[in-house]
């Protein structure tokens, strides 16, 4: 069995570990090109596992499966940015800066207690990349390469995401 079959035997299956590995993929392939909210990029998710379900029966083999889903994935995204009713919703104006201040302040707090767990050295990197410095810039001031900057970083940022996760449980 190829792996291109294994994969569509266990996405057909349902096979959890699997699933959840695909789904963590296009999310992530969907918000590097759309910058959608965290429960859009889940439907989208959810969306493109469904029509690759309804049309496995048009995948050619010629590509790994998961890059077909995606595929998928990112043509949803497409429509819902042309969507018409996307465009159509309002929002009373004194309720949303509402929210935004408590999103806000969430996120603050989950920052702060991030960057509190830091060491001085992280706590540069997170802050000269707030500010925009390149890896090679950041490895200069601190004295290492831009390969060891870019590494600590998204391990940082992989653990700023997961305490994110967390906060939103």
């Amino acid at each position: 069995m190829t792996r291109v079959e294994a994969d569509i035997a266990k996405f057909l299956e349902g096979d959890p570990q699997f699933v959840k590995n695909l789904v963590a993929e296009l999310q992530v392939a969907v918000r590097r090109q759309h910058n959608l909210s965290i429960d859009d990029v889940k439907d989208i998710a959810q969306e493109a596992q469904v029509r690759a379900l309804e049309n496995i029966h048009r995948f050619d083999r010629r590509s790994p499966f998961t890059t077909w889903v995606k595929g998928i994935a990112l043509n949803v995204a497409k429509e819902y940015w042309r969507s018409p009713k996307r465009r159509e919703i309002s929002v009373d104006p004194a309720e949303a800066q509402e929210i935004s201040e408590e999103v806000a302040f969430d996120a603050q707090l989950v920052v702060d207690d991030f960057m509190s767990g830091m060491s001085s050295e992280e706590q540069t990197i997170m802050e000269m990349t707030q500010e925009g410095y390149s890896a090679a810039d950041m490895g200069q001031a601190l004295g290492k390469s831009a390969q060891a900057i870019r590494s600590k970083k998204s391990r940082l940022l992989k653990k700023l995401r997961e305490s994110w996760r967390e906060m939103e449980d």
